[in-house]
């Protein structure tokens, strides 16, 4: 039982560790034995991506950081409450290898999750290869835009059968 002030405080370090807090402490040592953050690519209102490297296998990665507040929906996944973003993303994966960077692990924080991704060799989002390239042309164009449909298209798929 914790302790309480007379008025009506209580602090939460007298209280039994709950799950949750188990499970924090448990991704925390398993992600920084597995991985390393190198530097940010970008900042956005719906995380934070950076880049990474596997320390076993010394591959990049992508880890992308979901602030806790922006997530809407939770899926149970194995006993675990995930939140749909990465749920989506092993879905689509799932459905569209060819398209969408694999999702390699998934951890809790205590103000966000983090989704550990493969990195695309070679791969530029649309932005940096209209940075790198300029305008981009009408057969690069076809060809992103199909991938994009394709992709799209396994996603309302996948969206009908949940």
């Amino acid at each position: 039982m914790s302790r309480s002030s007379e008025s009506g405080y209580s602090s939460d370090e007298c209280q039994i560790r709950s799950p949750s807090n188990i499970v924090i402490k448990k991704d925390a040592r398993k992600f920084a034995r597995s991985y390393a953050v190198v530097d940010e690519i970008m900042k956005s209102a719906n995380g934070v991506i950076y880049n990474g490297i596997d320390l076993k296998t010394r591959r990049p990665v992508v880890i992308k950081q979901i602030p806790r507040n922006v997530i809407g929906q939770y899926f149970n996944v194995n006993g675990r409450m995930c939140p749909s973003e990465i749920y989506y993303h092993f879905m689509a994966f799932e459905k569209s290898p060819n398209f969408v960077a694999k999702p390699l692990a998934w951890f809790e924080k205590r103000s966000s999750f983090v989704v550990v991704m493969d990195k695309f060799e070679n791969g530029i989002d649309l932005f940096e290869f209209s940075q790198t390239y300029g305008a981009i042309n009408e057969e690069a164009a076809k060809v992103i835009f199909h991938q994009i449909v394709k992709c799209s298209q396994n996603m309302l798929e996948l969206c009908t059968e949940i």
